[in-house]
């Protein structure tokens, strides 16, 4: 990577595409797709630290379950309704965090949107592209093909914390569902989907808890993660989830909870999904950034990227 000499501290010169925290280093990865940049920020400074030039447009990443390897989408060409599964191709990037050097870069048969990594060293990309598409397991270490089954394009994927399913949610189909794929054998299957069809807030994202016993949408909602079936609302009606970050040590996940116009930090109980705790109203906040030690809050209040504490 290339060293940066001249950051400030919490401000980030660079446009936000996404967001990936390493919680034992105190680092952020920060992607910026049209410069083809791969940030590293260090949180206990707020200083930028480094980059990673490539020459595909870096989108989409997930740290391996060790926290010792990052992977990065890159993506030939930006997502297309009408690039079909036969002619689709990106490629994945690896980081070595111990090393903070990118070590790999392999050619896949799909275009990349949203990425997870099982310590079996098994990547499940799923297809940005083509309407209809894929979703691929590969080897993580060499891009070689260990299954495929279908899937909507631009879905988020969420690994469940044993690394034998992966969670995903459709976010340009209505109404809005989430899915279950088995990723235990050699390559990936598709369970099915909730048994629901608009009758609660999944709304284009999905996350399984540390426990691995249920899984938050977007809209708001909680749901078991063997069956998907309904268990409470999380948040009140009408706020979705625009991040979250779950807190091992107190047993608590914070989110940003959006609705119309105001943004909140809300922590809650992972026990017993009780309010915990509400911030004060925030200005564009994008992205909760919580490590083992530290709390910040990524936002946008006037066209540069700051890293604040929560209010």
């Amino acid at each position: 990577g290339t060293m940066v000499s001249d950051s400030t501290a919490y401000q980030l010169a660079f446009a936000v595409t996404d967001v990936q925290i390493d919680r034992t280093r105190n680092k952020a990865y920060i992607t910026d797709k049209n410069a083809k940049r791969l940030y590293v920020v260090n949180l206990e400074t707020g200083l930028t630290e480094k980059y990673f030039q490539f020459t595909f447009m870096p989108e989409r990443m997930t740290v391996s379950p060790d926290g010792n390897k990052l992977f990065v989408a890159l993506l030939a060409y930006d997502h297309s309704y009408t690039w079909w599964d036969k002619d689709q191709f990106g490629y994945i990037g690896t980081i070595d965090l111990e090393l903070q050097a990118h070590t790999n870069t392999f050619l896949i048969n799909i275009d990349p949107y949203d990425i997870v990594v099982n310590s079996s060293n098994k990547l499940i990309v799923a297809s940005g592209s083509g309407q209809w598409t894929m979703i691929y397991a590969y080897d993580a270490s060499d891009g070689s093909v260990l299954g495929s089954t279908g899937i909507r394009q631009k879905s988020r994927l969420s690994l469940h914390p044993s690394g034998n399913w992966v969670f995903a949610a459709n976010t340009d189909s209505s109404p809005s569902d989430i899915e279950k794929f088995d990723i235990s054998g050699i390559g990936i299957t598709l369970l099915g989907d909730s048994p629901y069809h608009g009758d609660y807030r999944m709304n284009g994202n999905v996350w399984v808890t540390p426990d691995g016993n249920y899984v938050i949408t977007r809209g708001g909602d909680i749901f078991l993660s063997s069956d998907m079936t309904y268990v409470t609302g999380l948040t009140a009606t009408g706020t979705n989830i625009q991040d979250l970050s779950f807190d091992n040590a107190s047993g608590s996940v914070s989110i940003i909870g959006e609705s119309f116009s105001s943004s909140f930090v809300y922590t809650y109980d992972l026990t017993d999904w009780s309010l915990l705790s509400t911030s004060n109203a925030l200005s564009n906040p994008q992205y909760l950034m919580m490590t083992d030690s530290l709390s910040y809050l990524l936002s946008n209040p006037s066209g540069t990227p700051v890293i604040a504490s929560p209010p």
